[in-house]
């Protein structure tokens, strides 16, 4: 029997794979997969994510939206971390949405950190992938700092970060 794991997992590299082909009609083939889990018009908001109830479809269908919008480093884990962090899942929609507006084009990455002197501590990063100077984008990191990530960031309990990765 398959895991939920070794389907997210199979699932997120099949949407990395596949997040840019359209049909004729013109959609995205991974948007079309994904409404056959749920139906988009039942998620107005990344607030709504909250309310959906917890079960392995809706693990599997919020880890392929994910997947849509991040590469997963190591998806295992990944996916893992997230299932056992669920309350971050409206935050990182938000973020991928925020993130855009100053990094509109750049690759973004999930990725589980560990603490070297802290071996219980987990922490996922989003990394933002530029080939920008690094002032450019230390720049614009600081501005999505200021205007929306030392707030939002309370959301998160310590679980999520944000940073630059550079080509």
């Amino acid at each position: 029997m398959i895991s939920t794991y070794q389907l997210s997992d199979n699932v997120a590299s099949f949407i990395h794979n596949n997040k840019r082909i359209i049909d004729k009609e013109g959609n995205n083939i991974v948007n079309l997969v994904l409404r056959a889990f749920i139906p988009e018009e039942s998620l107005s908001t990344a607030e709504d994510v909250g309310t959906l109830e917890e079960n392995d479809t809706t693990s599997l269908y919020l880890n392929t939206l994910l997947a849509t919008k991040y590469t997963f480093h190591n998806s295992f884990e990944t996916t893992k971390f997230i299932k056992n962090n669920s309350f971050l899942v409206p935050l990182l929609l938000e973020a991928e949405k925020v993130i855009r507006e100053y990094f509109t084009d750049d690759e973004l990455f999930l990725e589980v950190i560990h603490d070297a002197e802290d071996i219980d501590f987990e922490e996922l990063i989003i990394f933002i992938h530029t080939n920008l100077s690094p002032k450019e984008a230390l720049d614009r990191l600081d501005k999505i700092d200021e205007e929306w990530w030392i707030d939002a960031s309370l959301k998160s309990k310590g679980k999520l970060n944000i940073n630059i990765e550079f080509e």
